[in-house]
């Protein structure tokens, strides 16, 4: 019954950040509804493996359908580029989870899924099959993507001045 709750007030959650047009507002919204409800209600039980099997595949179709077959092609001069630009954030958080660890901030593994930029569903699936704090990744995670959802469009508008 539990899980109904949270079902319920995921999509209160999603629905009314989707209407207040906040980028990426139902799946925000959910989030921080279900973690709302779930720091002020009974503990919940765990979803049942199948249904987490369930969700990552229907994010996988989610985030597959936005390729363009064409952007391959299109942008492959752009390519090294995003190839360094990747490389250079893992090692951004790579030194950061390590200076989280030495500072007693967060354990190793941890540390490296909160740290290392990533989609928020991406990195919280994979925290969780590597035995890591899911709750702590999605935390730091969730903050960076509110964050970045808030100031980056100021900071375009100024740049665009």
């Amino acid at each position: 019954m539990n899980l109904l709750y949270v079902a319920f007030w995921a999509s209160v959650g999603g629905v009314a950040a989707w209407r207040f047009h906040m980028p990426g507002g139902a799946f925000i919204g959910a989030l921080l509804a279900c973690v709302l409800y779930r720091t002020f209600a009974a503990q919940l039980p765990a979803l049942p493996g199948s249904a987490s099997f369930v969700i990552q595949i229907l994010a996988g179709i989610l985030v597959a359908s936005s390729f363009d077959p064409h952007l391959a092609r299109t942008f492959k001069h752009l390519l090294p580029w995003a190839f360094m630009g990747a490389v250079f954030y893992i090692l951004v958080g790579f030194f950061l989870a390590r200076l989280f660890t030495v500072l007693g901030i967060l354990e190793p593994k941890t540390a490296l899924f909160s740290l290392t930029p990533g989609g928020l569903l991406g990195m919280s699936v994979v925290s969780t099959a590597e035995n890591s704090q899911p709750g702590v990744v999605v935390m730091f995670h969730f903050i960076r993507v509110i964050f970045v959802l808030l100031v980056t469009p100021f900071i375009g508008h100024f740049i665009q001045r």
